[in-house]
């Protein structure tokens, strides 16, 4: 493209293309009523662009304020595009470039890439230069990189152009809601499939990572993000139907964002007085899950991840693992230093503690519950390994 020529024009010679104007991402009322009082109080700093034949290519939202503020002249630029295609690219790069559109919206306008490199990578398919999965793969990752983010952000953003009603799509607009809570809204039904029943063989020594989903809905740490998730009446269900044995340890993964979260335990028929009544009191989360075992606290380890991560009171950089006690279940027979330090990998992978964990307590039965890899030598259980087909 070039520069045919710049000045100022009436704004009637300027046409306006329906298509072009489509592309346009329109800003939300109160994005127009501040661009409208700064041209009101400025004037048109930035000239609209028009191609050779005049039709208004970038600018119909400053266009339409100068039309309600009655002001005929317009600055512009005349540009000559060598086809429709750079025409479209270069509209679709200045869409980009707007720091009031939403990440949606960015996604969006991002669409027409991804669609050209949809029939691109089809057409390098069938020619057998490229698989399936790579062609899709390098469309999406374009296209992402276009609008300015995740390849699996924008991979959501298209579940959701596809499912998402239009009253959910203005609340992405107008960034009242994100791209990653309406994708977990949307696939929550897919997500939370029936949970596979705990096993009923006896185990002595447990090692368990619960799926809890908490407060932190929709954010990128968020878990039912990225698995499936249980409710805590579910896991206290879970707990209170677990084959331990008499004398049992448990080591259970607790993140510190949410141990100390409290949840209500109801007790049927407490005796007050003469009165019989029901009476609801404050747990923390994990002695609420514990005690349905007949679990209590001993002690812990501190996993140190080597990397700072999210939080909402700090950052955290940490995870407990606790160690719980059923009966009497006897001191390990080799210790180990309570911090763990490994570097954190994917989301909510912890480390492999079985080699320790069999060192304290050789000869016994494992088991691994909501696991998501079979380890040998321990009876595993989890939804996800199941859902693999392992």
């Amino acid at each position: 493209m070039k520069l045919i020529k710049s000045g100022t024009i009436s704004r009637s010679e300027i046409l306006h293309n329906d298509l072009y104007k489509s592309i346009t991402p329109r800003p939300t009322q109160k994005d127009f009523n501040k661009m409208y009082d700064d041209m009101e109080s400025k004037g048109q700093l930035k000239p609209v662009c028009a191609d050779e034949d005049w039709n208004l290519v970038d600018g119909y939202t400053r266009d339409e304020i100068l039309g309600k503020q009655r002001i005929d002249d317009i600055k512009y630029e005349q540009w000559e595009f060598d086809s429709e295609v750079e025409k479209i690219d270069y509209i679709n790069s200045m869409n980009l470039k707007r720091r009031h559109l939403s990440k949606y919206q960015k996604f969006e306008a991002s669409l027409i890439t991804y669609e050209k490199e949809v029939v691109q990578a089809e057409s390098r398919q069938k020619s057998g230069t490229l698989a399936s999965k790579e062609a899709k793969g390098k469309a999406t990752a374009k296209a992402a990189k276009e609008a300015d983010m995740s390849t699996t952000t924008f991979e959501r953003a298209l579940h959701i152009h596809s499912n998402a009603t239009l009253e959910q799509k203005k609340k992405l607009y107008t960034g009242e809601t994100k791209i990653t809570t309406l994708h977990t809204q949307l696939t929550r039904k897919d997500r939370n499939l029936p949970k596979v029943p705990l096993p009923k063989t006896i185990s002595d020594v447990f090692l368990a990572d619960v799926p809890y989903g908490y407060e932190d809905k929709g954010g990128r740490g968020a878990a039912e993000t990225h698995y499936p998730t249980m409710t805590i009446d579910e896991l206290i269900q879970d707990f209170s139907k677990l084959a331990a044995a008499d004398n049992a340890i448990m080591f259970f993964w607790m993140s510190p964002s949410i141990q100390y979260s409290e949840v209500e335990i109801k007790i049927d028929n407490l005796l007050v007085g003469d009165k019989s009544i029901d009476v609801k009191y404050p747990i923390p989360f994990y002695k609420a899950v514990l005690d349905a075992a007949g679990f209590k606290v001993k002690q812990e380890f501190v996993w140190n991840k080597k990397k700072i991560g999210v939080g909402s009171w700090n950052r955290n950089q940490h995870e407990n693992l606790l160690m719980a006690i059923k009966g009497e279940m006897p001191v390990p027979a080799k210790l180990f230093s309570s911090i763990i330090e490994e570097l954190r990998s994917e989301h909510s992978k912890k480390p492999d503690l079985w080699h320790m964990i069999k060192k304290m307590y050789p000869k016994r039965n494992y088991a691994e519950l909501y696991a998501r890899v079979k380890t040998p030598g321990v009876l595993c259980h989890g939804n996800q390994i199941v859902r693999k087909g392992q």
